[in-house]
C-alpha cells in the first residue's frame, strides 16, 4: 500500500511538472506560483461530521487548479482533529488545530485557517408523532393513552409523552390529562395536538360514541327486618334494580310502597316500615318510572317484645392440643316467640379451671396447658348463663429447632455458633460463607470433591453436621428417639431431581447407636424434606437411645449422577418433632441465583480509539481469534440472552481465561481496559492480564465491595482499569498479551456467577 501511495504521488508530481513546463499560446511557460488550503467548515464538534480540505494552485498566467488529490496533509494537533490522505478532517476532542497541505509536485505548502472543535451541541427536536392506543372511545368506558415520539436532527427518537402539552382540536368531545390520557366526554370526532418546545404534532382522528342507556330488567324489595314488635323499632325497605348492563342500582327513592294486609304496618314515602298491630303482611314496591313491581317475604308483627328464656354455649371442638388449633364458642338464645338468636357478641366468658385455656372477647379459645376445663358464658343484657361440656387440652408435641433462621436477617458467621455447634467441612479446610444479610438460609460449599461410590465417601464428604449441645435458637441437649413416629424436617434446596438425601442421627457416647434414612425428592427447588423414624430400619436401630448429632449427606456429593467438582448445599430450618406435631413452619426462601434483565451501558468511545475483544451491541468490530473458554473450572459456560443481545455467562466460576489463538493481543498505545460485569452472588474478584506464552508475566487488579468502583450484586458495574495498574502489579508489558483471566478465588474459592460484556482497550 505504501509503494502504491508513493507511485501515485510520483505520477501526480510528473503530471504537475509537465503542466508547469507547458507553454501558453504566446510561447510563455506558466509556472505554479503558490497554493492555498481551505476547509469547508472551520467549526466542528466532538462526534460530529467531518470537513474537507481543498488545495488550490495559482499559476503565473493567472489560472487556478484543484491540487487536492496531488497533496499530502498533516494535522497540527491529532488529539483535536485527524486528517486522512484525501484531506478529510475528523474531529476527536475539543480544541484548535490547523491542517498543513504540501503539493507533491512543487513541494509548496499552505496551512488552513484555525479549525475549532467544540463540545457536541444537544440534538434539536425536528418533529413530533402523536399516536393513540385506540381511535374509538365510548363515553363512560375505558380511556386511551397518547404516545408522543420526538424525532431529532441526530440520535434516536425519544418518548416525550410526559413532557408534552395537549390540546383537543374539537372542544367538548374528549378531555386530555397532562400525562396524555384521553377520556371520552361526548359523541363526535376530534384530533389532538401535542406540543414540545414549540414543535407540534397531531394525532389521527379519534371517534367518540355514546352507549345506549341501560334497560331495567327487574326490581327486588327487601326489609331490614322481618320480625317487628308493636311499639318497637322500625325497619327500612330497600328496592334494588337489575339492568341489562352494569351494576345494580338502589331505586328506593323512585318507588312507592303498598302493604298487602291492611292495619298491620304503616309505610312512609321513603320506605320506612312502622309496626302497628299484631299480624303478618307482605309489602309490594312499584318503581314509578318503569312500572315494575316486587314483593317482600312475610313480615311478622308481634304485640310485645319476645322474652329471652335461656341461653346455651357450645364449643366447635372439645379436644385441643397445646400449640395446635383454636376453637370458637357460640352462644345461642331461646325466646318465648320467634326463632333462636346468636348472642355470642353480647356475652362474656370464663374458664372454670385456670391456666388450661385463654378466651378472647369474641369467644375464641386458645389451648395453653394440658388439662380439662369447662367454660361459662354470661349474656350481658339478661344476666343469663350457660356452661360448655368438658374441653380437654392435650400436651403439645415436642418440637426442637436444630437449625433455624426464621428472622431472615442473619449475617452468617461460623463463629457465632460456638465450637462444635455447626460444622461444615471442605477439602480445602476453608469454612464456606453464606450470603451477607438475609435471606434465611445457609450456603455450604465443598470444593474439589472427587466422584466415587456413595458408600466410600460419606465419612469424608459431610456437607452439614450439627451437634445438639448448642444451637442458634436454643440449647436443647440430647433428644430421645423413644417415639417411633418422630420426624426430622428440613428445608433444603434440591438442584437435581432424584438425588438421594441421607440423614444420619448418632449418639456420640456410643458409636454403635446411629440411624440413617434416605429421602429422594422427585422435583427440584426449595422444599421441606421429612425423615420419618418409622422408616429407620437399620440393624443398629435402638428406639430407646438419645442422639446428639445430625448429619446431612446429599448423594450428588458422594458420587451420584454427574457430581460437580464443587458442590453447594442450601439448608434452612431443621426441626425435630413428635408424631402428631405440626409440620415445620413455612420459611421464606430465596429463588435460585438471578440474572440480569437489562443490558450493560452502551460503549461511548470512538471506534478509532478502541481495540475490542467482545461487545454485544455491535458498536465495535471485535478482534477475531479469541477463545472465550480456554481453561478454568466454569461449571456452566454459555452466551446468555439479555433483551435482544447475548453476553458471556460463567456459573460457579473459580477462574476462567480468554486466550488469543491467532496472535497475541497488541495493546501498545492503549491506556485503559474496559469491562462491564454483573454478578448475583459475589462481592470480590480480580482481572488478570498475562504475557506469553513463553516467559510469562502476570498482573492482577482486584475489586471488592470497598474498591472504586465498588462491586455490588444485581447491577452492571463498569470497570475502566488503567493498564498501568497491571504493569505495576507484575505484567511485563502490554505489547504482547497472551491471556485475559477472570478470577474468583480471592481469600478462598468463591465459585460465583458472572455475566460479562463490552471488553475492550481504549485510548
Amino acid at each position: 500500500m505504501r509503494l502504491l501511495r508513493q507511485f501515485s504521488l510520483f505520477a501526480s508530481a510528473l503530471v504537475s511538472a509537465l503542466t508547469l513546463v507547458a507553454c501558453d499560446g504566446g510561447g510563455t511557460t506558466a509556472s505554479l506560483t503558490s497554493i492555498a488550503a481551505t476547509t469547508a467548515s472551520s467549526s466542528l464538534y466532538v462526534a460530529g461530521p467531518s470537513t474537507q480540505v481543498t488545495v488550490t494552485g495559482y499559476y503565473s498566467d493567472g489560472r487556478t487548479s484543484d491540487l487536492t488529490s496531488q497533496s499530502t496533509f498533516v494535522s497540527s494537533n491529532t488529539s483535536v482533529v485527524t486528517v486522512d490522505s484525501t484531506g478529510k478532517v475528523s474531529p476527536v476532542a475539543q480544541g484548535t488545530a490547523v491542517i498543513t497541505a504540501t503539493n507533491a509536485g512543487s513541494g509548496k505548502t499552505a496551512a488552513t485557517g484555525l479549525i475549532t472543535v467544540g463540545p457536541t451541541p444537544p440534538p434539536v427536536l425536528q418533529s413530533l408523532a402523536v399516536t393513540s392506543a385506540a381511535s374509538s372511545l365510548v363515553v363512560g368506558a375505558a380511556t386511551t393513552q397518547l404516545t408522543v415520539t420526538g424525532t431529532y436532527d441526530r440520535g434516536p427518537t425519544q418518548d416525550l409523552t410526559s413532557t408534552a402539552t395537549y390540546l383537543a382540536n374539537t372542544a367538548g368531545i374528549v378531555s386530555v390529562s397532562s400525562a396524555g390520557v384521553v377520556t371520552a366526554v361526548a359523541a363526535g370526532t376530534t384530533t389532538i395536538t401535542a406540543t414540545v418546545s414549540g414543535v407540534s404534532g397531531t394525532s389521527g382522528t379519534i371517534t367518540v360514541t355514546v352507549p345506549p342507556p341501560p334497560v331495567l330488567q327487574s326490581i327486588a324489595v327487601v326489609p331490614g327486618a322481618t320480625s317487628l314488635v308493636v311499639g318497637g323499632a322500625t325497619t327500612q325497605l330497600t328496592v334494588t334494580g337489575t339492568y341489562n348492563t352494569g351494576p345494580t342500582q338502589d331505586l328506593t327513592a323512585g318507588s312507592t310502597f303498598h302493604a298487602n294486609t291492611a292495619g298491620v304496618v304503616s309505610i312512609s314515602a321513603s320506605g320506612v316500615v312502622t309496626p302497628v298491630a299484631a299480624g303478618t303482611t307482605t309489602i309490594t314496591a312499584t318503581h314509578t318510572a318503569s312500572g315494575k313491581t316486587a314483593t317482600t317475604g312475610v313480615i311478622t308483627v308481634t304485640a310485645t317484645a319476645p322474652v329471652l328464656q335461656s341461653i346455651a354455649v357450645t364449643s366447635a371442638s372439645s379436644s385441643l392440643t397445646v400449640g395446635g388449633a383454636t376453637t370458637q364458642l357460640t352462644v345461642t338464645g331461646t325466646y318465648d316467640t320467634g326463632p333462636t338468636q346468636n348472642l355470642t357478641a353480647g356475652s362474656t366468658f370464663h374458664a372454670n379451671t385456670g391456666g388450661v385455656v385463654s378466651i378472647s372477647a369474641s369467644g375464641v379459645v386458645t389451648p395453653v396447658a394440658a388439662g380439662t376445663t369447662t367454660i361459662t358464658a354470661t349474656h350481658t343484657a339478661s344476666g343469663k348463663t350457660a356452661t360448655t361440656g368438658v374441653i380437654t387440652v392435650a400436651a403439645g408435641v415436642s418440637s426442637y429447632t436444630i437449625l433455624g433462621f426464621n428472622d431472615g436477617t442473619l449475617t452468617y458467621n461460623f463463629d457465632t455458633f460456638g465450637t462444635g455447634a455447626i460444622v461444615a467441612t471442605t477439602s480445602a479446610g476453608v469454612p464456606p460463607s453464606a450470603p451477607a444479610g438475609g435471606p434465611a438460609y445457609v450456603k455450604f460449599i465443598r470444593h474439589g470433591a472427587a466422584p466415587g461410590p456413595v458408600d466410600a465417601c460419606y465419612s469424608g464428604s459431610t456437607m452439614w453436621a450439627s451437634t445438639l449441645t448448642t444451637g442458634y435458637k436454643e440449647s436443647i441437649g440430647t433428644i430421645p428417639l423413644s417415639n417411633a413416629n418422630s420426624v426430622v424436617q428440613g428445608v433444603v434446596y434440591v438442584p437435581v431431581a432424584g438425588v438421594k438425601y441421607r440423614l444420619k442421627l448418632e449418639d456420640a457416647s456410643n458409636s454403635a447407636h446411629y440411624v440413617e434414612i434416605d429421602v429422594t425428592p422427585a422435583t427440584t427447588g426449595w422444599q421441606t424434606l421429612s425423615w420419618d423414624a418409622k422408616n429407620f430400619a437399620t440393624a443398629t436401630f435402638d428406639p430407646t437411645f438419645t442422639f446428639n448429632k445430625l448429619t446431612l449427606f446429599p448423594d450428588f456429593v458422594c458420587g451420584g449422577a454427574n457430581p460437580p467438582a464443587d458442590e453447594t448445599l442450601y439448608v434452612a430450618n431443621f426441626t425435630f418433632q413428635g408424631a402428631s406435631g405440626p409440620s415445620a413452619p413455612p420459611l421464606a426462601v430465596p429463588p435460585p441465583p438471578s440474572a440480569p434483565t437489562t443490558t450493560a451501558p452502551a460503549p461511548s468511545h470512538p471506534a478509532g480509539n478502541v481495540l475490542s475483544l467482545f461487545n454485544s451491541s455491535g458498536t465495535y468490530t471485535d478482534q477475531a481469534g479469541t477463545n472465550f473458554n480456554a481453561f478454568g473450572d466454569a461449571v456452566s459456560f454459555q452466551q446468555y440472552t439479555v433483551g435482544s443481545v447475548k453476553v458471556w455467562q460463567y456459573v460457579s466460576m473459580n477462574y476462567q481465561g480468554w486466550q488469543f489463538t491467532t496472535a497475541n493481543l497488541a495493546a501498545a498505545g492503549y491506556t485503559t481496559m474496559h469491562v462491564d460485569v454483573w454478578t448475583p452472588d459475589t462481592l470480590q474478584f480480580a482481572v488478570h492480564l498475562v504475557n506469553g506464552p513463553a516467559g510469562q508475566t502476570e498482573g492482577a487488579v482486584p475489586y471488592n465491595a470497598t474498591t472504586t468502583p465498588a462491586i455490588a450484586k444485581g447491577s452492571w458495574i463498569s470497570l475502566d482499569i488503567p493498564l498501568t495498574a497491571f504493569t505495576s502489579n507484575g505484567l511485563g508489558s502490554t505489547t504482547s498479551i497472551y491471556q485475559l483471566l477472570w478470577v474468583d478465588n480471592i481469600g478462598g474459592n468463591q465459585n460465583g456467577t458472572f455475566y460479562i460484556d463490552n471488553v475492550y482497550f481504549w485510548k
